[in-house]
């Protein structure tokens, strides 16, 4: 296009920054208008993904729309618009996007009751991340001084814990299951296990 002398460029609202977390709907609403009336027609350019822009006839118009980010941002990320009218001006915004990291959510298995010496299994435990791109490790807290790692299997923004162990003395311990991304959040979760002496047999010789 090639501008007329004497047109005014459109205006486009800044809004400076907006922030959301891990797949959550980032919504862009901006408003543009443009003095010169009489030539209203408003087009938009470099929109997010996920936005629109209509022209409402009347010199004005707005960006609507949202976008899902599935990871976190290590840094801030620009976007720019950019609004022509009809007469080749522009008018350009620049927004300062940041996506914060979500904690993975821990679901622990039911509590549980075992005889000393029996093996305790973490079973059904389970994540999930709102981070779908984050990967996990994970480890079990076993309330009797014993820490380690727990093993993992993941998917997108899903995953399970597997692991077991033996208790040598009766009491009752509470298990955690702590869940870290790699972008250091973390989940956790706790479950009870109930552990009695084992039962024995006395057996007696001789009159």
């Amino acid at each position: 296009m090639i501008s007329i002398a004497g047109s005014t460029a459109p205006v486009l609202a800044s809004i400076g920054s907006k922030g959301t977390d891990e797949n959550v709907n980032l919504n862009f609403g901006i408003s543009a208008s443009d003095p010169d009336a009489t030539i209203p027609a408003l087009s938009a350019e470099n929109l997010p993904t996920g936005a629109t822009f209509v022209d409402n006839g009347d010199g004005t118009g707005t960006v609507t729309g949202s976008h899902e980010y599935d990871d976190d941002f290590v840094a801030a990320r620009t976007v720019t618009l950019t609004v022509d009218d009809e007469t080749g001006d522009t008018a350009n915004d620049t927004i300062s996007v940041t996506v914060d990291n979500a904690n993975p959510v821990v679901t622990a298995r039911g509590d549980a009751s075992v005889a000393d010496g029996q093996t305790v299994f973490i079973g059904a435990s389970s994540f999930t991340d709102a981070g779908v791109g984050d990967t996990h490790t994970a480890t079990v807290d076993w309330d009797d001084g014993t820490v380690e790692a727990a093993t993992v299997t993941q998917g997108a923004g899903s995953g399970t814990l597997s692991g077991s162990h033996s208790y040598a003395a009766a009491g009752v311990y509470t298990v955690t299951l702590t869940v870290t991304d790699d972008d250091g959040g973390i989940g956790t979760d706790t479950f009870v296990v109930t552990v009695a002496n084992s039962p024995f047999t006395v057996t007696i010789s001789g009159a």
